[in-house]
């Protein structure tokens, strides 16, 4: 979604951001210093703007809660867990019913480094589902933690990034997929392909039984991409002629992820 200098811009953010405030997981702040580190999270890594973005809302009784608002509008609540379990727990169920009667669907739980993104689904039982939980303070994740918030950058948002993260994960849902793989085209692509490995027929009933045992049960193998193709077959090895002085080494032609050629 990002481009590569607006990536990298913001993989510096977070970067500052960690040397600024997450330098001492021992430390303790009051309710004040963790405000004002989440107001700097918002502010410096995702962009928005004090003033008119960012309010305390009265409603929830916490001065360490905030809202965030785009265009006036109520775009997600910010809560940060309390030192006790069950305070951190009661604060919590009052953010989602505040959020709930708000019509706001999205929450981000902060915890000194650990970030969680919740989804506020509006039902009956008032529940959230977590699209992703990160760590500020592994210097390692810092690219892959960029990933994921630029979803949640001011600019982003504007664009409708918060829906984009939402549509990327509940695509990737197990019944999602399930119903993907029993699907008209996939299921003839199997058909063509056990024909061929086999030489039988099977049946479209047949396939979609066998894909859903595979669901339910699993294969067993440890890695079942390791399973032969169709069309792999052995190859002879290749006829080199070593001139003198010279030896012959093999050439790799894999292509790494995120490489193009």
């Amino acid at each position: 979604m990002l481009s590569r200098g607006r990536s990298t811009k913001l993989e510096l953010a977070i970067r500052r951001y960690r040397d600024a405030y997450l330098r001492n997981a021992q430390e303790v702040l009051d309710e004040r210093q963790e405000r004002h580190r989440v107001i700097a999270f918002l502010t410096d890594v995702l962009g928005f703007i004090p003033a008119s973005d960012i309010r305390g809302e009265s409603l929830l009784k916490g001065p360490a809660d905030l809202a965030v608002r785009l265009n006036g509008d109520p775009l997600m609540l910010v809560s940060i867990p309390k030192r006790d379990a069950s305070a951190t727990e009661e604060q919590f169920r009052r953010v989602l019913r505040f959020a709930t009667s708000e019509g706001v669907y999205w929450v981000l739980e902060m915890a000194h480094a650990s970030i969680a993104f919740h989804r506020v689904l509006h039902d009956e039982q008032n529940t959230t589902r977590v699209l992703f939980t990160i760590d500020l303070a592994d210097p390692l994740t810092i690219s892959p933690n960029a990933q994921l918030l630029q979803f949640l950058q001011r600019d982003a948002v504007a664009r409708k990034g918060l829906e984009l993260l939402w549509n990327r994960t509940i695509a990737l849902d197990p019944q999602n997929l399930a119903a993907l793989l029993c699907s008209p085209p996939v299921v003839n692509y199997l058909q063509r392909t056990l024909r061929t490995r086999s030489m039988s027929n099977f049946t479209e009933a047949e396939v979609i039984a066998s894909v859903k045992r595979v669901l339910m049960e699993g294969t067993g193998a440890a890695d079942p991409g390791n399973a032969p193709s169709a069309r792999s077959k052995e190859q002879p090895p290749a006829k080199t002629r070593a001139r003198k002085g010279r030896s012959t080494r093999a050439v790799s032609t894999q292509i790494l992820p995120g490489t193009s050629y």
